[in-house]
């Protein structure tokens, strides 16, 4: 299902309850853990095999020949999905973040410098007319290999 039809379909229990998909900001900081590196292990991308389903050599011929578009080592699933949990957990405990599936996110495409985030959740506001997912989707196109990843705005003040 596209993610409008989710939105319109659970619009009163999700929006009433806060519930909604994270915004790009949201979901690349959940991502990388906190970190402020490239991959939630750090910038070595050598430990990406420990967590996640990045592109190895079980993929298509086509994709081996793209530079810098899959990895040299072998883990057994090349295109396709892995197993939820086959990859260890990021420092927040959150499975498969690096590739495996695209999630779906709050907010529309933008190119960064088009439209400023706003402060707090990172939403950078208006309808581009195109969808933003983030993780990476070994298998391509589509809506094939797509999920998410529910989360809750909670109000700062009611945590001080």
């Amino acid at each position: 299902m596209h993610p409008s039809g989710l939105a319109k379909r659970g619009s009163r229990s999700w929006q009433g309850g806060r519930l909604a998909f994270p915004t790009e900001a949201q979901w690349e900081y959940l991502c990388r853990g906190g970190t402020k590196t490239a991959w939630t292990m750090g910038a070595n991308n050598n430990d990406l095999i420990r967590f996640g389903n990045i592109g190895s050599m079980e993929c298509p011929k086509k994709w081996l020949e793209m530079p810098d578009f899959t990895e040299s080592w072998h883990d057994g699933y090349g295109n396709k999905a892995a197993p939820v949990g086959r990859f260890e957990s990021n420092s927040f405990a959150l499975f498969d973040v690096h590739r495996n599936l695209s999630e779906w996110c709050r907010d529309y495409y933008f190119d960064y410098g088009e439209v400023p985030a706003e402060k707090g959740t990172g939403m950078r506001p208006g309808n581009s007319g195109k969808r933003l997912a983030r993780g990476g989707n070994p298998g391509g196109g589509g809506n094939h290999g797509f999920g998410f990843r529910p989360s809750v705005d909670l109000p700062f003040s009611a945590c001080r």
